[in-house]
């Protein structure tokens, strides 16, 4: 068994590293708030950051007929601008469509003319339905109830 002077001594050890870490200077510098920019290495060309970013717009397809490939969605979106990438949602043991996909063109513009011009439109017998696709956290959750429905027994 070992000595209790050095148990005591590790332990309070560890509980100064906690507070160290919970204190807000350190928990600052911790997330990069005082971090200072090393110079680039030799032979290493710096990364430049611009503050102005390219936001593509991501857009849902729903209703399509199982057949429609990816091609089939590139080549319906086009003549309304530059396609980035185009994702039908297949089953994954099946491989199957589910009946939806996405598409994502860089120009917002471009992406709000698709999404008028081909809403109500039909694709190889279906109506299709398109719109802006929300982000993923905006989705209902399937799956078991939540604990305020959950009934207590």
């Amino acid at each position: 068994m070992r000595n209790a002077s050095v148990v005591l001594y590790r332990i309070r050890q560890w509980l100064q590293a906690g507070r160290d870490l919970l204190s807000p200077s350190r928990a600052r510098r911790a997330r990069g708030h005082a971090r200072v920019e090393a110079p680039p290495r030799e032979g290493h060309t710096p990364t430049v950051r611009s503050t102005q970013r390219h936001i593509s717009m991501n857009i849902y397809v729903g209703n399509l007929a199982y057949e429609v490939t990816e091609d089939d969605l590139r080549t319906v979106f086009a003549p309304f601008g530059e396609v980035t990438a185009v994702t039908v949602i297949r089953d994954r043991f099946s491989g199957v469509s589910r009946g939806f996909g996405f598409v994502e063109m860089p120009a917002p513009a471009a992406a709000q003319a698709a999404i008028a011009g081909l809403h109500g439109q039909a694709l190889k017998g279906r109506t299709l339905r398109v719109n802006e696709a929300r982000p993923r956290g905006d989705r209902r959750g399937g799956g078991l109830a939540s604990d305020d429905r959950r009934r207590a027994w």
